[in-house]
């Protein structure tokens, strides 16, 4: 597979790269997708994605991200974990805020993914895409990869995306239809943001980002639209709570959860985007395309 054409986008953005390499590993229960980018001064760059689906009681859906820039004079390094651990339906206290508050609201069910099939991609096609996805067993949540090594344009429905070397898009599927215990509940997205630098606190206003801080200005931003599509095309409030420090955590974590704002039991797909860069030029970019729970891509 040839992935070398990057000229055109980071020219925009940074020093002219004449080299971009990307390797893909599937090993079932993880996929791993790593780029590497030097110019003619000599300054490589590396991102590392990991993309987990962890089984049994600790099932979760992880995306590890890391970046790394350095030439003779100065080196920029940062990692973080973005986490989905599962899914909640409840029935929001008439005295409560809007979204899910843990220990206001009334829990109907915790719902844990605790078993996924393996990961399956297919080989580059003539426009250089590589597909990759992963379905828990049960069809509640679904995950789709696309990754390029040139600039493209990925056209999924009726939008067109424009992919670069850099970037990788994800669609995901929350398919909870079956599964619902109540009448008038709605469902909540557990997730956490880890990493051993520093996550900023910048929930206030329209709260639509977690941004993390590296060394030497590198930083990465995990973002997400306010709003899901329903299985009908309609557009549903997204709520995201604010972000809760975990005091038992070896390092930086926080907790968030995201409510779709329905009382309509039907197929979700939301877009959250996680993003890594470093001092000098946009690493990555990752857009989650979550029409259904939990997504975790590494790298």
């Amino acid at each position: 597979m040839s992935f070398c054409y990057l000229v055109l986008l980071l020219a925009l953005v940074a020093p002219s790269f004449v080299q971009s390499e990307v390797f893909v590993e599937n090993n079932g229960d993880w996929f791993k997708v790593k780029t590497k980018l030097k110019d003619v001064g000599g300054i490589l760059e590396k991102f590392d994605t990991n993309v987990h689906q962890f089984t049994g009681a600790s099932g979760m859906f992880e995306l590890f991200l890391s970046a790394y820039t350095k030439d003779d004079n100065s080196k920029e390094k940062i990692e973080y974990k973005v986490r989905f651990y599962d899914i909640v339906e409840f029935v929001e206290s008439p005295n409560g805020s809007p979204g899910y508050e843990p220990g206001t609201d009334q829990v109907i069910q915790t719902y844990r993914v605790t078993s996924w099939g393996a990961f399956t991609n297919d080989a580059a096609d003539e426009e250089g895409f590589i597909h990759f996805e992963c379905t828990t067993l049960d069809g509640v949540l679904s995950f789709v990869g696309h990754v390029n090594g040139q600039l493209a344009s990925l056209v999924i429905g009726n939008s067109s995306f424009e992919l670069a070397p850099n970037e990788i898009k994800f669609d995901l599927v929350v398919d909870f239809v079956s599964n619902y215990q109540s009448e008038g509940s709605k469902l909540a997205l557990r997730a956490r943001v880890r990493t051993g630098k520093k996550i900023a606190d910048n929930s206030g206003g329209e709260f639509t980002h977690v941004n993390i801080e590296g060394d030497s200005g590198s930083s990465g931003i995990f973002s997400w639209v306010p709003e899901v599509v329903n299985g009908g095309g309609e557009s549903v409030n997204v709520i995201a709570s604010p972000p809760r420090e975990v005091s038992n955590s070896d390092e930086s974590e926080k907790e968030l959860y995201f409510t779709f704002d329905t009382t309509a039991q039907t197929v979700f797909s939301w877009d959250p985007k996680v993003s890594v860069s470093t001092g000098s030029t946009v690493v990555a970019t990752f857009a989650i395309v979550f029409l259904a729970v939990m997504a975790f891509f590494t790298m």
